[in-house]
């Protein structure tokens, strides 16, 4: 957003399924004729294999508990993050989101050949 702001770089659109808050003048993809192109990067604070469980949960109800905190739900924002709901900030509805994009976007991968490079 900093370059954005700086007029270092233009957005011709977000990969969200919502405008942003802190440039909701930026259409999104859908809007902007590239419908279904949806970009995530997600991340895993803690909980790396060999971790107990037990740790795991800790770590992602200490991120609940900070992401529900104003002035970090305030940052997260004018970093122009998507704070989802509180019931998909687990390790459990992440992985069904996963699994959900690979089932939508495997066969479209497959067909066009497409393969990492």
């Amino acid at each position: 957003m900093s370059q954005l702001r700086a007029g270092n770089i233009k957005a011709y659109a977000v990969t969200a399924k919502n405008r942003i808050a802190v440039a909701p003048d930026i259409p999104t993809t859908d809007e902007a004729g590239l419908p279904r192109v949806l970009l995530f990067l997600l991340a895993r604070a803690v909980g790396a294999q060999g971790h107990a469980a037990g740790h795991h949960r800790e770590a992602q109800r200490r991120r609940r508990e900070c992401v529900g905190r104003p002035a970090w739900r305030a940052k997260l924002v004018d970093l122009a993050q998507e704070i989802f709901p509180r019931e998909q900030q687990t390790s459990e509805a992440l992985l069904a989101y996963h699994q959900a994009e690979i089932e939508k976007w495997w066969p479209i991968i497959k067909a066009a050949d497409i393969k990492a490079q």
